[in-house]
């Protein structure tokens, strides 16, 4: 429907990336918020002036000082926790940020999410659970009461969290993960798909398996796999 001659445009909704996250974060929002009008930034300059999932990709990342309006937001969507955290910190003087969270996804009184965060399809977030700035909280992840997730960590879907776990600044906890209490994720590990996490995981390490071992240090080939 066209707006009325006279009234104000459509607050829009833009997305940081065209890419598969930028799709997730699209089918989201659209459920979260069906009246934003969502587009899409993208350095990548073959995508300017296309579609993806219904949504026109308006150019590169420098094209939102001269086109934001009133009460727009923003989200970034990259994958990798590195390179998001880091996007953030340009796109945050330029428009304010978004959470993005699913109509099925369950946030308890008590519980706290940062900015530019993105909380998928039957997420879970329970009271006194502390989400910090563009973390993801993927499809089916649940974190129980009083878990922290600091900023830029990524749980992949049907994560699962028991009470007080703590994960570390970007670190990435991959599919079917889970976390016995109180367990902490040092900054920048990587925890395997099915994983179970009973001891302490440091910072930069890779670790998998049942129970979850320490196999060695995370490298740029093993962040490369994951996106």
């Amino acid at each position: 429907m066209k707006a009325s001659p006279g009234s104000p445009p459509k607050a829009r909704g833009w997305i940081l990336g065209a890419g598969a996250q930028g799709r997730v974060v699209a089918a989201i929002w659209r459920r979260a918020e069906p009246e934003r009008e969502l587009a899409f930034v993208d350095d990548n300059a073959s995508l300017w002036d296309s579609e993806v999932s219904g949504c026109r990709v308006m150019g590169g990342f420098q094209t939102l000082s001269d086109v934001v309006r009133p009460n727009d937001k923003a989200i970034v969507a990259i994958g990798n926790n590195n390179a998001r955290t880091e996007a953030a910190k340009r796109l945050s003087p330029l428009v304010p940020l978004a959470n993005v969270i699913d109509p099925s996804a369950v946030l308890m009184p008590g519980s706290s999410l940062g900015v530019g965060v993105l909380v998928g399809p039957q997420a879970v977030i329970h009271t006194g659970a502390r989400i910090g700035n563009h973390v993801i909280v993927n499809t089916g992840a649940i974190v129980e009461h009083d878990c922290i997730v600091e900023e830029g960590a990524a749980l992949s879907p049907g994560v699962r969290m028991a009470g007080r776990v703590h994960i570390g600044r970007n670190a990435f906890l991959a599919t079917g993960a889970t976390l016995v209490g109180r367990v902490r994720i040092g900054d920048g590990a990587i925890v395997g798909a099915g994983a179970v996490v009973t001891t302490d995981v440091p910072a930069g390490s890779l670790t998998y398996g049942v129970p979850a071992r320490v196999i060695r240090e995370a490298n740029a080939e093993d962040w490369k796999r994951l996106f």
